[in-house]
């Protein structure tokens, strides 16, 4: 028996992640950058684009289209692009929240200068 102590509870375990197939996703997202350019899904200013070819992915390969092969299809695996979508989506979701934090934190300061400037006025 070893004696061997890792403190590493809680922490990410990316060993679960499959990274074969991690790797169609990194195609999808190169053959992206290379068709438009590298990190173009950022300039989006509308999610539901993302939604809806997040749907269009999912329902072709329920359909049983398994690669990217209509018109303008880089014949890459539905699915592929479909995790694509959901971390572009993942992405601007997250970016809301933590905007939506920092509207919170300036808008509670900006409530308590202004409840110090009432209490300083009664003085």
């Amino acid at each position: 028996m070893s004696d061997f102590i890792k403190a590493d509870e809680g922490k990410l375990q990316w060993s679960l992640m499959p990274f074969e197939q991690l790797e169609d996703v990194v195609r999808v997202l190169m053959n992206g950058a290379k068709k438009y350019e590298r990190d173009n899904w950022k300039k989006c200013d509308d999610i539901n684009r993302y939604k809806d070819s997040l749907m269009r992915h999912v329902t072709a390969y329920i359909k049983g289209q398994t690669f990217d092969s209509g018109p303008g299809g880089d014949h890459l695996h539905h699915l592929a692009h479909a995790i694509c979508n959901c971390l572009f989506i993942l992405y601007f979701d997250k970016a809301e929240i933590e905007e939506y934090k920092k509207w919170l934190e300036v808008r509670n300061l900006t409530l308590m200068n202004t409840f110090e400037d009432l209490k300083n006025e009664k003085k």
